[in-house]
């Protein structure tokens, strides 16, 4: 995502089934969580969710003198600073200690794919949730520096842990949604560099989690074409 801390930001944003993106990677972390809340792992993904304020506007105050009369007056030292993460979400039960686990857990974590959790956390209602920052494999910008500033300070002031996801390294500790095996505009065979690529059903036979939930994989790439 870009940086929300300046006023007159810039960002170019990118459609998917009447959704607001930022980039192509948000849209591959969307395909991702879609196919979960298809599955029922899912109950809410909010894109772009309310901005945490991280800290207040500083203003200098002076007194400016006119030619009959004096005038107080102030400037702007520091900007406001708030920040606004990619995606919001909020899990069923069945989805602890398979995609996401909550930051206290104690959970041992092992070699198997499944392990690649999203750290998430409890609110006083009981809803298991998680924000992400989504991430390039390449930062040319180096906005993930920013990102892990803004994560440590969400933190700090909130008690709110950011996860910092890079969708194809998360994909190939998970699995590959349907639609990321076609490119974008033309949908034809995407080539993936990552080395471990396996379809959500896949992914559920290999960690033993098919049972209870429709196979829906015909279904999402028949939605392609």
């Amino acid at each position: 995502m870009t940086n929300r801390t300046t006023t007159n930001q810039t960002t170019i944003k990118m459609t998917e089934q009447n959704l607001k993106l930022d980039s192509d990677e948000e849209m591959y972390f969307y395909w991702w969580l879609k196919e979960l809340k298809e599955r029922g792992f899912i109950k809410h993904i909010e894109l772009q969710p309310s901005p945490f304020s991280l800290s207040e506007s500083l203003k200098s105050s002076y007194i400016e003198q006119l030619k009959t009369k004096e005038k107080t007056s102030s400037e702007e030292l520091m900007p406001k600073h708030i920040y606004t993460a990619d995606v919001f979400i909020i899990w069923t039960e069945y989805a602890l200690n398979k995609f996401t686990t909550l930051i206290d857990s104690k959970i041992k974590k092992t070699s198997s794919r499944s392990m690649q959790f999203i750290i998430s956390q409890k609110n006083d209602k009981g809803d298991i949730y998680s924000f992400v920052e989504v991430k390039p494999s390449f930062d040319q910008n180096n906005m993930t520096r920013l990102a892990k500033l803004n994560q440590k300070w969400v933190y700090e002031k909130h008690g709110i842990y950011v996860n910092i996801v890079i969708p194809e390294k998360h994909f190939n500790k998970s699995f590959t949604p349907a639609r990321y095996f076609f490119t974008n505009k033309s949908k034809v065979a995407r080539t993936i560099k990552y080395k471990n690529v396996i379809t959500i059903d896949t992914f559920f036979k290999e960690n033993n989690m098919i049972e209870g939930f429709e196979n829906k994989e015909d279904d999402i790439l028949n939605t392609l074409f």
